[in-house]
C-alpha cells in the first residue's frame, strides 16, 4: 500500500487516510460489518486477489482494526472479527454509502437500506452536533487548534492561516496575548465546551 506524504503536522485525517484509504479497504470493512468474517467469503464477494486480501486484513489486524480467532484447528484456519476500534468505523462506513446513495447513484433509491433494530426504523446517517442536537454543515464550522497540538508547529505561518480567525466579529479560536501575530504561537483555545454531553 502506497504512503501518503508526509502533510508537515499531525492530522487525523490524513492518518485514517492512510489506513483505509485505499480502493479495497473500505469494502472490506463494510463487508466485516456485514458479517463477513473468513478469508475465503472475503475473496468470493470481493473477487479481490489473495495477495492483496491478505496483505489489507493483516493490515488492518497491526492496526487493531480487525482481531482473528481460529475457527478450525486441523488445517488452522481463522476468521477475521471487528474489534471496538473497528466497530467504530461503522460512522465512516455509513457516511460514505449516504454520500454515494445522494450524489453517485442513478436515482433508482436506496441500495441498501439501515434499519436501527432497537427502535425497528429505517435510518439514515447523519452528522449533528453532540452538544445542541443540530445539524453539522462546514459552513458552520471552525477549524480550532486542540489541547494536543504541538506548539512548535502552531508558530509556523500556514498552519496559522489555517486557523486564524483574526477577521472574525468576536474573539474565537486560539489567540495569542501578543497584538503581533507572528510574536507567538497559537495554544490557548476558547472553551465553548457544553456543560452536559447529549
Amino acid at each position: 500500500m502506497q504512503q501518503l506524504p508526509d502533510v508537515g503536522f499531525p492530522c487525523p485525517v490524513a492518518w485514517v487516510t492512510e489506513l483505509i484509504g485505499d480502493p479495497w479497504t473500505p469494502l472490506l470493512l463494510r463487508d466485516a460489518m456485514f458479517g463477513v468474517r473468513r478469508f475465503e467469503d472475503f475473496h468470493r464477494y470481493q473477487g479481490i486477489g489473495r495477495n492483496t486480501l491478505s496483505s489489507r486484513l493483516r493490515r488492518l489486524v497491526e492496526a487493531g482494526v480487525l482481531e482473528t480467532r481460529l475457527y478450525q484447528d486441523y488445517p488452522p484456519r481463522k476468521e477475521y472479527l471487528l474489534t471496538d476500534k473497528g466497530r467504530e468505523l461503522f460512522g465512516v462506513v455509513a457516511a460514505m454509502r449516504a454520500w454515494g446513495e445522494r450524489w453517485l447513484n442513478d436515482g433508482a433509491g436506496e441500495l441498501v437500506e439501515l434499519h436501527h433494530v432497537p427502535c425497528g426504523h429505517r435510518v439514515q446517517a447523519e452528522l449533528v452536533c453532540s452538544c445542541c442536537g443540530e445539524p453539522l454543515y462546514v459552513a458552520d464550522i471552525d477549524f480550532r487548534l486542540g489541547a494536543g497540538f504541538p506548539a512548535e508547529l502552531a508558530r509556523r505561518s500556514d498552519i496559522r492561516v489555517r486557523f486564524d480567525h483574526s477577521q472574525d466579529p468576536a474573539p474565537v479560536g486560539l489567540i495569542s496575548d501578543s497584538e503581533d501575530p507572528a510574536e507567538g504561537p497559537v495554544t490557548e483555545p476558547i472553551s465553548h465546551e457544553c456543560e452536559s454531553s447529549r
